[in-house]
């Protein structure tokens, strides 16, 4: 049985390496991935315990103790699911009477099982793949009483998982199945063959251009039907015209863009142009009320009409003006209308001076609520009358220059 199936296997692997011969690209210019690797790799050879039937270990005649093997591969990617390769492996075998030594030429299929979720960043790192493939062994039992030789065919299979650290390295780990020749433990019974259950981990480096990746890493490619291929390029056909679109919005607001730079330039030379005439009219301005300051200043009035000592106090402001002759009408009026609120009207309505202004005043008032209660009768005929206290604070001091404040002792 195990011929027949070595036979199939040997069949199909000859028959695709010729397929694939007369179809792979030879031309390493248009290449695109690096499709050589070699691999080194030692492992641990699981021993029979006599436990029965037993999948994943060695299986023989007789109990027999773990052991070692270690090889080496080259491999090469037929594509990005399916690679070939050939190597050796160097295995040690012992148990209950013999000791056996095994020399192995492998050709293996490998099929990378990281195509099946291509589209996730997963399968950048992380590649399951399945073993199949036939060996040559060259092996030497030895026992007590005797010694064989000899060279047989043999099948193995299994799984393994290989972690990529770059596009140059990646490590592995696999556990592989290999059903071989009955003479291995020196006992020709039981199963029609004895089986060795092979647990090992190594490293791969790949070979090629360093700006060129594995092939296993191609990305996901997808066949894609007429209609979907017209759809795609009438998707393609809108996409140019929202482009032409977007481009005319842009020269648009690209217009607006300089419209607006020169209708905000006209106003900044239209604004300049009217701070300048403001700066013009404030200058005189001061010019007038310099000349104004300087006329009354030149002309004469009695100097009783204007109080020049002031006590300190609260005092009610009620009429504030450049004219004297105006100043001393109001105060005339409020000595009248408050003859019977006032002690002495004549004495508490009167006016002083301050800078150009004649500003008439009534009180002097020691409590601020006395001044509260004149207040609303000041302000019946002067609406915007207010309470005002001497001293006046000092950033005004320097206004009420001239007027002397009297302070009780």
């Amino acid at each position: 049985m195990k011929k027949i199936i070595l036979l199939l296997l040997s069949i199909f692997q000859f028959s695709v390496l010729i397929s694939f011969a007369q179809t792979v690209p030879t031309t390493p210019d248009t290449e695109e991935y690096n499709r050589w690797s070699a691999s080194l790799y030692g492992g641990y050879v699981f021993g029979e315990n006599d436990r029965g039937l037993q999948i994943f270990v060695s299986r023989f005649n007789v109990v027999s103790e773990p052991s070692w093997a270690a090889g080496g591969d080259i491999r090469y990617a037929l594509n990005s699911f399916w690679s070939l390769e050939t190597g050796y492996r160097y295995t040690t075998l012992e148990g209950v009477g013999f000791e056996t030594t095994i020399h192995t030429a492998s050709i293996k299929n490998t099929f990378n099982l990281n195509r099946f979720y291509r589209r996730s960043s997963l399968s950048e790192y992380v590649n399951p793949y399945v073993i199949l493939g036939v060996e040559q062994d060259w092996f030497t039992a030895e026992g007590p009483a005797d010694e064989f030789s000899r060279s047989e065919a043999s099948l193995i299979g299994g799984l393994g998982v290989a972690f990529r650290l770059n596009d140059r390295i990646e490590i592995f780990g696999q556990h592989e199945i290999k059903l071989s020749s009955n003479h291995l433990d020196l006992q020709n019974q039981g199963y029609p063959y004895d089986q060795i259950g092979m647990a090992s981990g190594g490293i791969r480096f790949h070979f090629g251009r360093s700006d060129r990746r594995p092939v296993n890493l191609r990305p996901a490619t997808r066949t894609i039907s007429d209609t979907e291929y017209e759809d795609i390029f009438a998707r393609a056909r809108d996409v140019d015209n929202l482009s032409d679109r977007v481009d005319s919005l842009e020269n648009q607001i690209n217009q607006l863009d300089s419209d607006n730079s020169d209708r905000f330039a006209e106003m900044n030379e239209r604004l300049a142009a009217l701070e300048d005439r403001v700066d013009s009219l404030e200058a005189k301005t001061n010019c007038l009320c310099e000349r104004v300051e300087d006329v009354e200043e030149e002309v004469s009035y009695p100097e009783s009409e204007i109080r020049r000592t002031v006590a300190a106090g609260h005092y009610i402001q009620v009429y504030a003006a450049m004219s004297l002759n105006d100043a001393i009408e109001v105060r005339n009026s409020f000595r009248e209308q408050l003859g019977d609120d006032l002690n002495d009207a004549a004495d508490e309505v009167f006016i002083i001076q301050r800078r150009q202004f004649y500003e008439v005043l009534i009180g002097v008032f020691n409590e601020f609520s006395n001044a509260q209660n004149i207040l609303p009768t000041a302000s019946a005929v002067m609406g915007d009358a207010f309470i005002i206290t001497f001293p006046r604070p000092v950033h005004l001091a320097e206004q009420y220059e001239g007027t002397v404040i009297v302070h009780d002792e």
